[in-house]
C-alpha cells in the first residue's frame, strides 16, 4: 500500500506533484533519546515507497555536501540550525515541514539535472546516487 500526500492533499499542489520525479515527504517527527528523528518517505512512481529515519544533523550534513555541486539549492529554503529551544513542539513542526520543502525540492532538481537518472529512474539507481535515502543510512535501525 503506497501512502503519502495525494494530488490536492496540504503538502504539494496537483502541479507540484506532476512535475515531481521523486515523492518525498516527512510525516513525522519523534524524540529518540536526546534529538530529533524525522520519518521520511520517498516514493517513486506507483511501484516503490520506503521509509528511512534522519536525524537533522544528517540532513545538514546532506546539504553541505550537495551545495558544492549544487550551489542553487542553497536558495531552496533549508531551515537553520537552533542549539536553544529546538526541542519547542511549534518549532519542531515548523523545521518538519521545512526540510521536507526543501528536500523535496532539492532531490526533484538533481533528478532533472541528470537524465541518465531520471530516465532509468529506480530505487536502487536513485539511492546509489543519493545514498542519503538509502534505508542502510538510517538514523536507527529496525
Amino acid at each position: 500500500v503506497l501512502r503519502g500526500p495525494l494530488p490536492g492533499s496540504e503538502f504539494v499542489s496537483v502541479e507540484e506533484l506532476a512535475a515531481m520525479f521523486v515523492n518525498v515527504w516527512i510525516p513525522a517527527t519523534f524524540l529518540r533519546h536526546s534529538h530529533h528523528v524525522y520519518q521520511v518517505f520517498v516514493r517513486i512512481g506507483e511501484s516503490s515507497e520506503w521509509p528511512v529515519y534522519k536525524r537533522y544533523n544528517q540532513f545538514y550534513d546532506f546539504h553541505l555536501s550537495l551545495r558544492k555541486e549544487y550551489p542553487v539549492v542553497d536558495t531552496f529554503g533549508f531551515p537553520p540550525k537552533k542549539t536553544m529551544g529546538n526541542k519547542d513542539a511549534k518549532w519542531v513542526e515548523e523545521r518538519r515541514q521545512k526540510l521536507q520543502s526543501y528536500t523535496q525540492k532539492t532531490v526533484n532538481y538533481i533528478v532533472r539535472q541528470h537524465s541518465r537518472l531520471r530516465s532509468n529512474l529506480s530505487k536502487e539507481s536513485f539511492t546509489n546516487f543519493l545514498p542519503f535515502f538509502s534505508p542502510s543510512t538510517n538514523a536507527i535501525q529496525a
